[in-house]
């Protein structure tokens, strides 16, 4: 960290750069802010893709089991036709 010798600055330089300190500290503030909303973006995000995912897997299954009913009506209709 850089020290200064306040005696030979002038009263309005050290208020220009404590302004400027003040500013840059002001953005990188605002930049963390910025950063955490995106992180809570992205929590929600995943969160959602993690809902759509298990319902499209329980679909699957649902599906995979509609499958399995029609293949044994089927089979269940050629038995009887057979009669």
């Amino acid at each position: 960290m850089t020290t200064f010798d306040t005696q030979n600055i002038s009263e309005e330089l050290l208020t220009e750069l404590t302004q400027v300190v003040l500013a840059h500290k002001n953005k990188k503030y605002e930049e963390l802010h910025y950063l955490e909303i995106n992180i809570e973006e992205i929590k929600k995000f995943n969160e959602k893709a993690k809902q759509i995912i298990e319902t499209y897997q329980l679909k699957q299954k649902e599906n995979e089991e509609l499958k399995k009913q029609i293949l044994n009506a089927k089979e269940e209709l050629k038995k009887l036709k057979k009669m």
